[in-house]
């Protein structure tokens, strides 16, 4: 399994917009280029409402690559950007699962 991990600083007032906006729903789920992401958390900071964590995991590399060179994606991640202050974090990670 392959993951992807980002931590972002959203704008104060802005986080439900941003949740709303975050989410794809379970019809997109399964098309392309989200069919395969068997599993994505969005988690808030119990500290600071203003930063959350975001956390896909993925069948293997391909998929992740998938996914981010696609255009849907892109278009999503550019609507997402109005309410971020800053990217604190983002990497990838191979997953093992025990």
């Amino acid at each position: 399994m392959f993951g992807w991990m980002t931590v972002r600083r959203i704008k104060p007032g802005k986080m439900d917009e941003f949740k709303e906006r975050w989410y794809i729903g379970p019809e997109a789920a399964t098309t392309d280029p989200f069919s395969g992401i068997p599993r994505v958390y969005f988690m808030q900071d119990t500290s600071d409402p203003n930063r959350m964590i975001g956390l896909g995991i993925f069948a293997n590399r391909e998929a992740y690559e998938h996914w981010t060179s696609s255009e849907v994606e892109a278009d999503r991640r550019f609507e997402l950007e109005q309410f971020v202050e800053a990217v604190e974090e983002e990497s990838t990670f191979w997953v093992t699962e025990y």
